[in-house]
């Protein structure tokens, strides 16, 4: 069943110029279309149509100006700073909140991938889209996922990213404590001396636990003063 989802009406590209020209303004300000216009260097008709896509992504609050959310903020800004981890993370927030997104991504992982011509059919037959233009839109969707890292493009085929693995704290806590009560052989003591013309080496080595080095420091100290007298 089509859910009406108003697609994006230009290249991941533009959507990203204009989002950048909605955080060049005041914070909490309503902007006028002419001047996002003039500051993303897009025709205002093309702003226009991104709009309602940009209000369904909680980027722009409803009015007769548009004005930017905080996160709209945030993203334009990192855009424009290039703060590749703030694009991703504020990205995958807004992808969350979006119903009609997080049920593309699912239809990607149900299917294990999917090829991309067909997710792009996908997109428009499950937004109830069928213009070029929505071709398009749905084309910056899969870029927009891409750029939040949730997918990768390999072969023409939309793969979706797997969560990293998470250090489990405990197995790192116990590898610690197997280490601690290891004996090594520790070399404290690495010198040439020169008696009656001939080169001795001296090697002093001890062969302990981590934890027992520190009750040897005093022995340790005497014995390197008598070695040196």
């Amino acid at each position: 069943m089509a859910d009406n989802f108003k697609l994006p009406g230009s290249s991941y590209e533009e959507i990203i110029k204009i989002i950048k020209a909605y955080s060049s303004g005041k914070e909490g300000q309503a902007q006028p279309l002419d001047a996002i216009a003039q500051a993303s260097g897009i025709d205002r008709t093309i702003v226009s149509r991104n709009n309602g896509f940009l209000l369904q992504m909680q980027l722009l609050m409803e009015g007769a100006k548009k004005t930017p959310t905080t996160e709209c903020f945030s993203l334009g800004r990192a855009y424009s700073l290039n703060i590749r981890e703030e694009i991703q993370k504020i990205w995958k927030i807004l992808i969350e909140n979006n119903e009609f997104l997080t049920r593309m991504l699912s239809a990607i992982k149900i299917r294990n991938g999917m090829d991309k011509t067909a997710l792009i059919n996908h997109i428009l037959y499950s937004a109830g889209s069928t213009t070029s233009a929505s071709k398009v839109g749905a084309n910056t969707i899969i870029e927009i996922f891409k750029d939040a890292g949730i997918v990768i493009e390999e072969d023409g085929k939309i793969l979706a990213v797997e969560k990293e693995n998470v250090v489990d704290t405990n197995e790192e806590i116990k590898q610690n404590n197997q280490i601690k009560g290891t004996n090594q052989i520790v070399k404290i003591y690495d010198d040439k001396k020169i008696v009656n013309g001939t080169v001795v080496n001296i090697n002093i080595n001890i062969d302990a636990s981590v934890d027992q080095l520190d009750e040897l420091s005093e022995k340790i100290r005497l014995l390197l003063t008598s070695v040196n007298e």
